[in-house]
């Protein structure tokens, strides 16, 4: 009896004592499995710290040693593609401006010089887009991340993303908002989010067999972001290589369409940058489902908690967000993409509003129908760019794909703020005089607004007018050489709710002898 009690008690004994012994033992090698990881991951900065550990110094210097010498590597190719990419935007523009006059004498040209011409001008806007693209991976690699973090709520920014594709010509999707995931906010940079969303429905639209469905619903400690498409679906062996740049899928549908092959390697780094996660399956209905995953903005004290629920979801496959079995959440239908400034649905029909882009080297405005014609609505219109009928015509924007916001409601002086990304100073020669004026002159088409003010990351810029560069606010008499100041004024738009900071309170249209705020 006293033998078997002896060898019960020594067998739990040695156990904790063989654990704590390897423990310390392994301990090292727990440091560099987690450095590697993280570097595998994209986190080229890791290190190991030997904490003093002399078994594990000459390993750490090692590692590390050859950690740096990669980073260095990356960023010194990533710092070369860059470099390529923006020298790249001169010539280019050059040849943009260079077709955009043909095209504005495209009448006189014979039959077979017009289709040389859309032919021309149709590879040229492929090339710009595989240009800005190749532009903002390498940024991205050179460790210029510029991410701003800010609260969004998903659902609203599907919404806008949905919108601007109708307003471009393209057929009108539903968006469906779970539960409640329509306020549901992320900690995110919203103009990377515009864009994972945008590539997402671009590749639906042009790899996919075209949009089926844009799903937001919230699944624990997650918003995701649902896309589904129309096309074959991408195989299990080729789901993970389909967010590699310049990947392109073995079917049919995706390896024989055009495009860049960097669309969906920007939204797997951009999702990364935010703490998120982007997989591709099957959709219910046949087709591809990219879900996009962002953790839910904490709103208490509770962070450590939260992030480690989202680290036992992320390590238990997250089954829902249209991936694996979940229960049927409440489900709301929102017909149709639509504006958020969109009133609800019975509301009067509302207004028309002047939207400015190119021809040839002056402004030329097209107008779009809006429920609440206000500052949103007007920069959501301009950031969606002509639509395919009017890009046939001739019509160009000199923008650079990129989110416009409006930073601060209209000052008592009549002047509204305006927010851009870098891009916006990265636009060449006369194009940036043609992108400054379009958002000036499409600003201030909304009632009550004179003068815009451009920001960058909450700082006035220096922008381009006839007359020289400025970081003053901006009016139509500045760019007189390419528009003509006032333009007759559109009907009168519905007056907004009282309060609201996006629309700006009725007032007279210009005239010609406005002055210029400083």
């Amino acid at each position: 009896m006293v033998l078997t009690l002896s060898v019960l008690a020594v067998a739990p004994v040695s156990a904790a004592v063989g654990w704590w012994v390897t423990r310390s033992a392994l301990r090292p090698l727990d440091r560099v499995s987690a450095a590697a990881a993280a570097i595998a991951a994209g986190d080229l900065g890791a290190r190991i710290d030997p904490h003093g550990d002399p078994s594990l110094a000459p390993i750490a210097g090692s590692f590390n040693a050859t950690a740096a010498a990669l980073e260095q590597r990356v960023r010194a190719d990533a710092r070369f593609a860059s470099d390529v990419s923006h020298e790249l935007r001169s010539p280019l523009t050059t040849m943009l401006n260079a077709a955009a006059l043909v095209a504005a004498h495209a009448d006189d040209l014979p039959p077979d010089g017009r289709e040389a011409l859309a032919l021309l001008r149709s590879e040229v806007g492929d090339f710009e887009r595989l240009v800005a693209d190749l532009l903002e991976i390498s940024r991205a690699d050179a460790g210029n991340t510029d991410l701003v973090l800010e609260d969004v709520r998903p659902a609203a920014l599907a919404r806008q993303a949905l919108a601007r594709r109708a307003a471009a010509g393209g057929a009108a999707v539903d968006l469906t908002v779970r539960g409640d995931a329509a306020d549901a906010v992320v900690r995110a940079d919203k103009r990377r989010l515009e864009r994972v969303l945008r590539n997402l429905i671009d590749n639906a639209d042009g790899h996919g067999g075209g949009l089926a469905a844009v799903t937001v619903e919230r699944s624990g400690p997650w918003v995701c972001l649902v896309v589904d498409d129309d096309g074959p679906g991408v195989p299990e062996t080729e789901r993970a290589v389909v967010f590699e740049r310049f990947a392109r899928g073995s079917r049919s549908t995706r390896a024989s369409s055009a495009g860049s092959g960097l669309g969906l390697a920007l939204v797997s780094r951009h999702v990364q940058l935010m703490g998120g996660t982007v997989a591709v399956t099957d959709a219910p209905g046949g087709g591809a489902r990219f879900v996009v995953r962002l953790p839910v903005a904490p709103r208490d004290g509770g962070a450590a908690v939260r992030r480690a629920a989202l680290a036992l979801a992320a390590g238990l496959g997250l089954a829902g967000c249209g991936v694996g079995a979940q229960s049927e959440p409440e489900e709301v239908r929102i017909p149709g993409p639509a504006s958020p400034e969109t009133g609800a649905p019975g509301d009067a029909a509302g207004t028309g509003l002047r939207v400015w882009f190119v021809r040839g080297s002056r402004l030329e405005a097209a107008e779009r129908p809006v429920d609440r014609p206000g500052i949103d609505a007007a920069l959501d219109a301009l950031a969606a760019g002509p639509t395919r009928g009017e890009v046939v015509d001739g019509l160009r924007t000199a923008l650079s794909p990129q989110s416009l916001t409006p930073d601060r409601p209209v000052s008592a002086d009549a002047v509204v703020v305006v927010g851009v990304s870098r891009e916006f100073t990265e636009v060449a020669g006369g194009n940036q005089l043609l992108a400054t004026a379009q958002v000036v002159f499409t600003v201030t088409e909304v009632p009550g607004v004179e003068a815009v003010r451009i920001t960058t990351d909450g700082s006035p810029i220096e922008v381009p007018t006839d007359d020289g560069l400025t970081a003053e606010p901006v009016g139509r008499e500045d760019y007189a050489s390419v528009a003509t100041p006032v333009s007759p004024p559109l009907p009168s738009a519905p007056s907004p709710p009282p309060g609201d900071p996006t629309t700006a309170p009725p007032a007279a249209p210009s005239t010609p002898g406005r002055r210029r705020l400083r």
